[in-house]
């Protein structure tokens, strides 16, 4: 079936918003730590911060999966970061979807293609491999117990040279 993958202007994504939503909803839900709702992707599409890509199937003429990518610059290089992906018959789009996203990193300029998935999307790339991990603890539902930071540097401290005690 003929499927395409397609960049969503920002002046478009409002538009394509109700049937996009419902995907990114999902891959939002699926990450699970309430950073991001559904609107903040939309504000942040509609502000160019972001850019959202559709995957469209011509023959059923439906919206599949969407996908959010957003370039990071760093001080020496610039990084596509794929952010979100959500949708259904991954199978039938992601090859696709991969090869279009790395030739408009590689047009951006980037020098990766990065992004913070579940490790089963290590299979879906071509080249792609695990840099390290991502890891979280959830701050709010933690006893305090640690030791509050401190706000400034002892007085007896202060005039204390490392050269003076070996």
């Amino acid at each position: 079936m003929p499927r395409r993958i397609y960049p969503v202007a920002p002046a478009d994504a409002a538009f394509l918003w109700p049937e996009v939503r419902p995907h990114i909803k999902r891959a939002l839900d699926r990450e699970g730590s309430g950073r991001y709702l559904p609107e903040d992707v939309l504000r942040f599409a509609l502000n160019g911060k972001v850019r959202l890509w559709v995957a469209w199937n011509q023959a059923t003429t439906e919206i599949e999966a969407a996908i959010v990518t957003e370039i990071v610059i760093y001080p020496q290089l610039k990084d596509l970061r794929i952010w979100l992906v959500g949708g259904g018959n991954m199978r039938a789009w992601i090859a696709e979807a991969r090869d279009t996203l790395e030739t408009f990193g590689r047009a951006q300029g980037c020098a990766y293609a990065v992004g913070a998935m579940r490790k089963g999307w290590l299979r879906v790339g071509n080249g792609y491999k695990q840099t390290g991990i991502t890891f979280e603890k959830d701050l709010t539902k933690c006893a305090a117990r640690a030791r509050p930071a401190p706000r400034h540097r002892p007085a007896r401290l202060r005039h204390w040279k490392k050269s003076s005690r070996i």
